[in-house]
C-alpha cells in the first residue's frame, strides 16, 4: 500500500524514511503529532517550521498539520532532516478569543467559537449536546474553551486532519472490537500493561463559591423624606428583570446603574436605577421621592450555598478496601471544590456539576497500554477490557494512539498501533 508525503503542496514521496515515521494521535488540545526523517533530492526545498504537511496511506489522509521544528540530523549529510509536526490545533489557537457565549447548547457555543476562529475551520462534526450556561470570555485560547465545555458535559473533542472540529459524547465511538480478553488474545492485543491509581479518589465533594438566584423574594419598605435618592438593600439583587420598585404603589421602570446611567446624570422621575455592586437602588439626583411617599421593593437576590454531593457506592467500595482493625476507614474521601465563576438559577445546576465530578473521581483510575495490528484504532473509542488474571473488567477509553508503518509478510504495508487507554475519558 503506497504512502505519500506532501510539504507545502510539493511531493516528498520517495524522500521519507518509512521506518522513522511515527504518528501519535490524542484528544483535546494535546494535539496529534508526526515525526519522521526525510532525505532531500533534486530541487526539493528544505522544510521549514510552519510549512503544511500531509501524509497519506493508500490515498487516505493519516496526518495533516504544520512542521513545528526541523533538525539537521547528520552534519556530514546536508540533505537529511528530521521533522516534528503538530496537527491543526496550532492554527486553531493562533489567536485568543474575547466574546460572550450566551446560554445555549454546547454544540452551538462551539460553532460560535469555530466561526470566530475562521481560518478555514469547519463545524460539520459537532454533536448538539445539552445546554450550558453563559460564558464571558476574556482572551482565551479556543482549545481551552472547547475543553471546558466538553468536560462539563462528558463530551470529548479534537481537530481532525480536514480542519474540522469533532465534538462527541464519550460513549459514541466504538473501538474495532467491543471487548478484549487480555488473558487469552495475546496475539492481536499484545504487551498489555496497566496500573491503578487510587490517589485521585474523591467521593464526597463540597461545592462552594457559586452564586444562586433566590427562590423567594426579599422585600423592604421606606417613607420618602424629599431628599434621599439612594436606598440600600439587605442582599445583593440578582437582576433588573427580577426586581420591582414602587412609589405610592406605582411601579417604576428599572434600569441598570453604571450602564444605563450614572450618578449625576439626572434622569426621569419615572425611572429608578438598580445598583448590583452597591446592593441598592437610586432615584435620579433631581427626583428624590416626596416626603412620606411610600417606597417599596421586591426582588430576587443572590446567595452562595455550600452544596455537598456524595457517591454512596464509592464510599462503600473504598471502605471495603481500606478498613482494617489497625487502620480503620469509613471510605469517605472528601474534596472542597470552588466554583467562583458559576452563576445559576437554582441549586440543581450545582448538584449536577458535583455529580459530574463524582463520575470522574469516585473510583480509582485504571491506565493501560497495549500493542495491536488490528487496523482502525482511533482516539475517542471505547471498549471493555477483561483480564481475570489481573482482576479487571473495565470500560476503557482510548486516549492516545501511536502509529508506525509495518510491512507484513505478504508485502502489504499496514500500521502497528501502540494504544493508551484509561478508565476515565478526561485528563487530570
Amino acid at each position: 500500500m503506497s504512502f505519500s508525503l506532501l510539504i507545502n503542496g510539493s511531493e516528498y514521496n520517495c524522500n521519507v524514511f518509512r521506518e522513522t515515521v511515527m504518528i501519535r494521535e490524542a484528544l483535546q488540545a494535546n494535539g496529534s503529532t508526526m515525526d519522521g526523517t526525510i532525505q532531500l533530492s533534486g530541487s526539493l526545498a528544505v522544510p521549514l517550521g510552519g510549512h503544511e504537511v500531509k501524509f497519506y496511506k493508500g490515498g487516505v489522509l493519516e496526518f495533516a498539520g504544520r512542521i513545528q521544528s526541523v533538525n539537521h540530523t547528520r552534519p556530514y549529510n546536508a540533505n537529511q532532516y528530521q521533522i516534528s509536526c503538530a496537527d491543526y490545533t496550532v492554527d486553531f489557537d493562533a489567536q485568543l478569543i474575547q466574546t460572550i457565549l450566551e446560554e445555549d447548547t454546547a454544540g452551538n457555543q462551539l460553532r460560535r467559537i469555530v466561526g470566530l476562529v475562521g481560518r478555514g475551520f469547519t463545524a460539520d462534526s459537532i454533536a448538539e449536546g445539552p445546554t450550558v450556561g453563559l460564558q464571558e470570555i476574556e482572551y482565551e485560547a479556543p482549545s481551552a474553551l472547547a475543553s471546558r465545555i466538553a468536560e462539563s458535559i462528558e463530551h470529548q473533542w479534537y481537530i481532525d486532519y480536514e480542519r474540522n472540529l469533532n465534538f462527541f459524547f464519550v460513549l459514541d465511538r466504538a473501538a474495532p472490537v467491543a471487548s478484549i480478553d487480555f488473558d487469552t488474545n495475546v496475539t492481536d492485543y499484545a504487551d498489555f500493561d496497566f496500573n491503578v491509581d487510587a490517589s485521585q479518589v474523591k467521593n464526597v465533594i463540597y461545592l462552594s463559591g457559586a452564586t444562586v438566584k433566590s427562590g423567594s423574594n426579599a422585600s423592604h419598605a421606606w417613607l420618602g423624606d424629599g431628599a434621599t435618592t439612594f436606598y440600600p438593600l439587605g442582599y445583593a439583587p440578582w437582576a433588573v428583570n427580577t426586581t420591582t420598585v414602587r412609589v405610592n404603589n406605582v411601579p417604576l421602570e428599572i434600569k441598570l446603574d453604571g450602564v444605563d446611567s450614572s450618578a449625576g446624570d439626572g434622569g426621569s422621575g419615572s425611572n429608578v436605577y438598580l445598583c448590583l455592586d452597591n446592593w441598592g437602588f437610586r432615584f435620579p439626583d433631581n427626583s428624590a421621592p416626596a416626603e412620606d411617599a411610600a417606597i417599596d421593593v421586591s426582588y430576587k437576590y443572590e446567595y452562595e450555598p455550600l452544596i455537598v454531593v456524595e457517591h454512596a457506592a464509592s464510599i462503600a467500595f473504598m471502605r471495603a478496601i481500606e478498613n482494617t482493625p489497625t487502620a480503620p476507614s469509613n471510605g469517605r474521601h472528601e474534596l472542597k471544590f470552588q466554583l467562583p465563576e458559576l452563576r445559576v438559577d437554582n441549586e440543581e445546576t450545582i448538584i449536577d456539576y458535583g455529580n459530574l465530578l463524582l463520575t470522574r473521581y469516585a473510583y480509582p483510575v485504571y491506565v493501560g497500554k497495549f500493542s495491536s495490528r488490528t487496523q482502525g484504532w482511533g482516539i475517542g473509542q471505547h471498549f471493555t477490557g477483561i483480564s481475570a488474571q489481573r482482576g479487571i473488567d473495565v470500560e476503557f477509553y482510548v486516549t492516545s494512539v501511536s502509529k508506525t508503518i509495518l510491512q507484513s509478510s505478504g508485502g502489504i504495508s499496514e500500521f502497528k498501533y501502540e494504544i493508551e487507554v484509561t478508565s476515565t475519558p478526561f485528563p487530570g
